[in-house]
């Protein structure tokens, strides 16, 4: 609220209907953790305020409600299906054979061999539906074992998902197909809803985010993030320039992008032409296990990498997950506050494990708005240690949100 002030005549009144407002504001905002937004003249006011670190965005200060101020965070987005409405490899796939119409072997080829292969391992392996098989309570497994187990399972399943990507690459299905070609399937994938909202709340707010997927391009991510909010740099997709040595220049780039992609990434020439193979620098992000091995040994390194001078990076709040499907579960389960998108809980594979384990899958939105900000105010008090299976693990809950709506009224309003 503005207030104009006429004349000096009513300076004691001004000033004191300045400090009631002053006053109400901050128990407005610790009552009911509003978004804030005051002139960059109240600067001294506001640090007081929110303990997180603001920046100067459009002349005016964007800061974190302070629901969050409390806990800085990091989020980690995982892409199919939970930034877009459908799974995009398919995308990717018919690219190349509308760029190459008489391709050989058709597509169905790469699919049969890789579903008779998935099909026996989880006929072997699959520890959940041995659990419904069970149909014993005493059964049940502690959110503790099904990591350990989802583990196991996960591990496994690598050489499974590696057998359709390796025949892919053999017959060189992507080979001559461009970097634009891969740019232009960007503008056909559909967005979850509350996507772009929040996004530009991270952006705005300097929380780092990672998007940890295993997609087979980081072009094709880099491009639908472009399209959703044009960042100021592009983001690189060779990860070893990325986090060698985080050298100053590439400490600059990720304070002005806020967004690092992790994901696979097939090789270009210099002319922008696919190869057909694989880039030297892919990450063979491939499977559950993979994504977890990422957060612990990319993501929480480069964060305590990024700390150093930046003080917009805090590496002792909580790591925020949010992903869609069974592959996210590993790594969600090892993060501090797991959420997962989807718009029919009880026909999820949530809803399989919450009835054969311990584990509590609980809205976002619940009466109280944000049920998960009691957890985390509990862990305040440990420091937040970040990195560490404190999370999902230690509470035994996920918790469950529609689409990128629910996570914007619970982290930004």
């Amino acid at each position: 609220m503005l207030i104009a002030i006429g004349t000096w005549r009513h300076r004691e009144i001004t000033t004191f209907i300045v400090i009631i407002i002053i006053i109400t504001s901050t128990i407005q905002s610790m009552l009911h953790h509003k978004h804030q937004h005051m002139n960059s003249s109240a600067s001294t006011i506001t640090d007081k305020m929110c303990t997180r670190t603001t920046a100067l965005h459009g002349g005016r200060l964007a800061l974190l409600p302070l629901s969050l101020a409390s806990f800085p965070c990091t989020v980690v987005l995982d892409f199919d299906q939970t930034i877009t409405v459908h799974d995009t490899i398919m995308s990717l796939a018919n690219k190349a054979y509308d760029k190459k119409p008489g391709f050989r072997p058709p597509f169905s080829y790469f699919s049969n061999i890789y579903g008779d292969a998935y099909t026996d391992y989880v006929l072997k392996n699959n520890y959940i539906k041995q659990l419904q098989q069970q149909h014993s309570p005493s059964a049940k497994l502690s959110l503790q074992e099904l990591y350990q187990r989802e583990m196991q399972y996960q591990i496994g399943l690598k050489n499974i998902e590696l057998i359709s990507v390796n025949a892919i690459e053999e017959k060189n299905l992507f080979k001559d197909v461009s970097v634009a070609d891969f740019r232009s399937i960007a503008k056909t994938i559909d967005l979850r809803p509350g996507i772009k909202q929040f996004l530009l709340h991270c952006i705005h707010n300097n929380v780092p985010v990672y998007i940890l997927s295993v997609n087979w391009s980081t072009i094709l991510i880099n491009e639908v993030i472009d399209r959703i909010v044009p960042r100021k740099k592009e983001i690189k997709t060779d990860t070893r320039a990325i986090f060698d040595d985080c050298n100053q220049s590439e400490k600059n780039y990720i304070k002005e992008s806020n967004v690092t992609i992790l994901a696979n990434e097939y090789e270009f020439t210099t002319n922008g032409l696919c190869t057909g193979h694989l880039s030297p620098t892919n990450l063979n992000i491939r499977t559950g296990y993979d994504k977890l091995q990422q957060i612990k040994n990319t993501i929480i390194p480069h964060l305590q990498k990024m700390e150093q001078g930046h003080d917009f990076v805090n590496v002792k709040g909580p790591l925020v997950y949010v992903g869609d499907s069974r592959s996210d579960l590993l790594p969600s389960i090892a993060c501090d506050i797991p959420i997962f998108i989807t718009s029919d809980i009880d026909n999820s594979f949530l809803a399989t494990a919450a009835k054969l384990t311990d584990v509590q899958v609980k809205p976002l939105l619940n009466e109280k708005k944000t049920d998960w900000l009691d957890e985390m105010e509990k862990e305040k008090g440990d420091g937040g240690k970040q990195g560490n299976v404190v999370g999902g693990i230690k509470t035994g809950k996920i918790f469950f949100a529609e689409n990128f709506t629910a996570l914007n009224k619970v982290f930004f309003e």
